[in-house]
């Protein structure tokens, strides 16, 4: 459901925000969406990190033909 809905925002050019986050974890900048705004999405990175080692990542890319 997450890859479709990932999909979904890039055709609309769609920017969703990051539901719950407050904080920096670490000391690097970082860019997270805090709220939802338009913008042209190239390219996703959708992750699926588990449990007793059901990782699994997946980049997706918005092209022409």
């Amino acid at each position: 459901i997450e890859t479709i809905l990932t999909i979904r925002s890039m055709q609309e050019n769609l920017m969703i925000k990051s539901l719950g986050y407050y904080k920096h974890g670490v000391s690097v900048p970082l860019t997270v969406i805090n709220e939802n705004k338009e913008g042209e999405i190239d390219c996703a990175l959708k992750t699926a990190s588990g449990f007793g080692g059901c990782n699994a990542g997946i980049v997706l890319r918005n092209y022409e033909p």
